[in-house]
């Protein structure tokens, strides 16, 4: 009857892939943004294992990914740059997914070990303002020609990946979007997304 089709049901829709990881390496971020308060974990988080994912966790993960098969892992934070293992964690991840993706703010991509960034399939950079005075006032810091020189260094890889700004509209820009399209045009991102 009923129960013995829900049972066969179940036994034949029972999850052997999953779709996609969401790894949150770090709790910390070197940007001070209006929108967001994890920056504010750089003073209160002490202890190094609650500030970034420990090793042991890091390999708990590895393991437990393989065994989920997932087609695409989703790199986030905190800032996931800042994580001293990013580049191995990146590398690791391309064996276990055939899609990694990073949502960072952009701004160590130039300082990164470029082998892993070309693993990567999709960066997702933080693009909150056209022009540097705008991006300290929202941001917090002064990182618009870093957030520059980091999208050239992404740009001139082998591999390219696909560039996506990512925009939090919010007072202080949502009257400014015809500039923010024409200025990560400039900076060679591939496609804007505002939220």
């Amino acid at each position: 009857g009923i129960a013995a089709q829900l049972t066969i049901q179940q036994r034949l829709h029972r999850l052997q892939v999953l779709p996609i990881f969401i790894v949150y390496l770090n709790n910390i971020c070197d940007s001070r943004c209006q929108t967001c308060a994890i920056w504010k974990n750089n003073e209160f988080l002490k202890d190094a294992a609650k500030r970034n994912m420990p090793g042991d966790l890091l390999n708990e993960l590895y393991a437990a990914m393989r065994e989920w098969q997932p087609r695409q892992i989703l790199v986030s934070g905190g800032e996931p740059a800042l994580h001293p293992r990013f580049g191995e964690v990146i590398s690791r991840f391309a064996t276990l997914a055939p899609k990694v993706c990073v949502i960072t703010n952009g701004l160590l991509l130039s300082s990164l070990d470029r082998n892993a960034l070309e693993k990567v399939a999709e960066f997702y950079i933080s693009f909150d303002a056209p022009d540097r005075e705008s991006y300290q006032t929202i941001r917090g810091v002064d990182g618009f020609d870093r957030l520059a020189v980091g999208i050239q260094s992404l740009n001139s890889l082998t591999r390219k990946p696909v560039v996506v700004a990512r925009c939090t509209l919010q007072r202080q820009n949502v009257r400014r979007i015809p500039e923010l399209i024409g200025a990560a045009k400039r900076m060679g991102f591939q496609s804007i997304s505002f939220l």
